[in-house]
C-alpha cells in the first residue's frame, strides 16, 4: 500500500501530521531532511510527499525539483507546505513541479482530503502505466510475428499523434489515440500466417478473413480495463468516409474522430513502406493519394490537418519522435 511521506525538520510538525493521517487510515513515513526524503522515495512505495519548504541543507524546492527530474519518482505527487499567504513560495513551487500546496499552520480538515486526492491520482497513474505497458507488449508481439510491419504500429501511433496536435487534441484523447495507433492491427494475431504473409494478392475469401481483424482487435482491447476508447479506434480504423469500409460500413462522422485520424496515418505509412504485395512510394506520391482520396476514403478535415504539417520532415523524424514514456505528458 502506497504511503504518505511527511518531510519536515520540525519533529512536532512531522508527528502531528502523521497522527492525523494515521488516525484516518493513511499509513505514513517520516523524514527530517531533503536527502532522507529522496532516499525514501527511491526505496519505498511512496504515494504522495508532504514536503516542507524551509529546511536546512536541501530545501523543499530543490527536493521537489529533484523528484520531478528523476524518471523513477517524477509521477509521485508532491504537496508543498508553505507559510500562509506566501505567494512567492507558491510560484517557486510551481516552477519546481509541485502538484499542490498546503499552508501553515496545516488545517486538519484540509490535510486528509488533499492527501487522499493526491493518492487517488497516483493510483490512477499507476493503472495507466500498466495499461500502456500492456499495449506496448501486445504491439511488439504482433510485430515479432509479421516482419513486414516492423515498427509500422509505432509509426502510425506517431503520425496520428502529430496530426492530433495540429487539430488541438490534447490530454486523455491524445493518449487514447496513441494507443489506438499502436494497437490498430492487433487483431491480426487471429489471422492465419498463410494469409497474413501471403506475398501476392488475396482472394475474395482471404480478404474476408483479413476484414475480421478490426473486430478481433477490438475484442482484445475490450477485455482490458481502461482500453474502451482504444477498442473503438481499433474496430473502426478501416471504415471509410463514403461508407464503403469495414466492418460496419460507417459513413462520415459516424466513424469516431480518433479512428478517422488513425485511418489516415495507417494509409500513409502503408503507402510509403515496402510490403509483400507492393513497393513503397515516395512521401510526395503518398500525399497526392491522400488528396485524391479526400472526401471518399478519408475525412477531409483529417487529411488537411495531416498535410498541414511538414510531411517530409515528419516522416523523417517520426520513427523515434515519441516513446511510450512520453505519452503521459500529452
Amino acid at each position: 500500500m502506497a504511503k504518505v511521506l511527511i518531510v519536515d525538520d520540525d519533529r512536532v510538525n512531522r508527528e502531528l501530521m502523521s497522527a492525523l493521517l494515521e488516525e484516518m487510515g493513511e499509513p505514513t513515513l517520516l523524514a527530517n531532511n531533503g536527502r532522507a526524503c529522496l532516499d525514501i522515495c527511491r526505496s519505498e512505495d511512496v504515494g504522495v510527499v508532504l514536503l516542507d519548504v524551509m529546511m536546512p541543507g536541501l530545501d523543499g524546492y530543490e527536493v521537489c525539483q529533484t523528484l520531478k527530474d528523476d524518471p523513477a519518482t517524477n509521477l509521485v505527487p508532491v504537496i508543498l507546505v508553505t507559510a500562509l499567504g506566501d505567494r512567492e513560495a507558491r510560484v517557486r513551487g510551481i516552477q519546481a513541479g509541485a502538484d499542490d500546496f498546503l499552508t501553515k499552520p496545516v488545517d486538519s480538515g484540509e490535510l486528509v482530503p488533499r492527501v487522499r486526492s493526491a493518492l487517488r491520482t497516483h493510483h490512477l497513474i499507476g493503472q495507466t502505466q500498466t495499461v500502456y505497458a500492456l499495449a506496448a507488449s501486445l504491439s511488439s508481439a504482433l510485430e515479432a510475428r509479421d516482419a513486414y510491419t516492423h515498427q509500422h504500429a509505432n509509426r502510425v501511433a506517431n503520425y496520428a499523434s502529430r496530426t492530433a496536435e495540429h487539430m488541438g487534441i490534447r490530454g486523455r484523447e491524445r493518449r487514447d489515440l496513441y494507443l489506438g495507433g499502436l494497437l490498430h492491427d492487433i487483431g491480426k494475431v487471429g489471422i492465419p500466417d498463410a494469409i497474413l504473409r501471403k506475398p501476392g494478392p488475396l482472394s475474395l475469401e482471404e480478404f474476408q478473413v483479413i476484414q475480421t481483424h478490426p473486430d478481433i482487435g477490438a475484442h482484445i482491447c475490450e477485455a482490458t480495463r481502461g482500453l474502451g476508447t482504444v477498442a473503438t479506434i481499433v474496430r473502426c480504423h478501416h471504415e471509410r468516409w463514403d461508407g464503403t469500409g469495414y466492418p460496419q460500413r460507417l459513413a462520415d462522422t459516424a466513424t469516431p474522430l480518433l479512428a478517422r485520424i488513425v485511418s489516415v496515418a495507417d494509409a500513409f505509412d502503408a503507402m510509403t513502406t515496402n510490403r509483400p504485395y507492393h513497393l513503397g512510394v515516395s512521401v510526395e506520391e503518398a500525399c497526392d493519394e491522400l488528396l485524391r482520396s479526400r472526401g471518399t476514403q478519408f475525412d477531409p478535415t483529417v487529411v488537411d490537418a495531416f498535410l498541414s504539417a511538414d510531411v517530409p520532415e515528419m516522416a523523417a523524424e517520426v520513427a523515434g519522435a515519441l516513446q511510450m514514456r512520453d505519452v503521459l505528458r500529452f
